[in-house]
């Protein structure tokens, strides 16, 4: 009878010796899926938060920088561009991860001109000078002219980029 309870106890021992083991094995491999996943949670907010930092960047931090080295961006432009989509390419690319500035001066020299480019160059000009664009005549690559009529003569007005909307006169 001793014989058989003792079996009977080394069998149930390891019966909860390898329900424990099968057990362990299930919390790592679902504590291992949680850890992926909340990596992978981690780095998608970190992806769509570029977006947010680049702007920032490029609209209010480069004090440190003098304005002529500055990246200039039209916010309107910039509120236009799939900068996400720019951001995967940038890092496809070689880019280095997280190295907004980098990616600030990659995204100026990358983002594509918008199709709708002049109506918003027209409404930023209207916006903030409150005048009306006459015409816009390219200069040289993504360099444009843009022209306004005063005292009844077109007049030469300031100089837009076509990729990022910034101009000066």
């Amino acid at each position: 009878m001793i014989k058989h309870l003792k079996l009977f106890l080394i069998l149930v021992l390891t019966c909860l010796l390898f329900a424990a083991c099968s057990n362990n094995g299930a919390d790592k491999e679902s504590e291992q899926l949680t850890d992926d996943t909340t990596k992978a949670t981690v780095a998608d907010k970190a992806e769509s938060n570029i977006a947010q930092q680049t702007k920032e960047y490029i609209l209010k931090g480069q004090e440190d920088i003098p304005e002529a080295r500055q990246l200039q961006w039209s916010e309107t432009f910039l509120n236009q561009v799939d900068i996400d989509a720019i951001y995967k390419k940038y890092i496809a690319d070689g880019g280095k991860k997280d190295d907004i500035k980098s990616f600030a001066a990659y995204l100026t020299q990358n983002a594509p001109t918008p199709d709708n480019w002049q109506e918003m160059v027209k409404s930023d000009i209207a916006k903030d000078y409150d005048e009306k664009v006459s015409k816009i005549e390219l200069l040289q690559d993504d360099l444009y002219q843009v022209y306004i009529e005063k005292d009844g003569s077109e007049i030469p007005y300031v100089v837009v980029n076509s990729r990022t909307g910034y101009y000066h006169g």
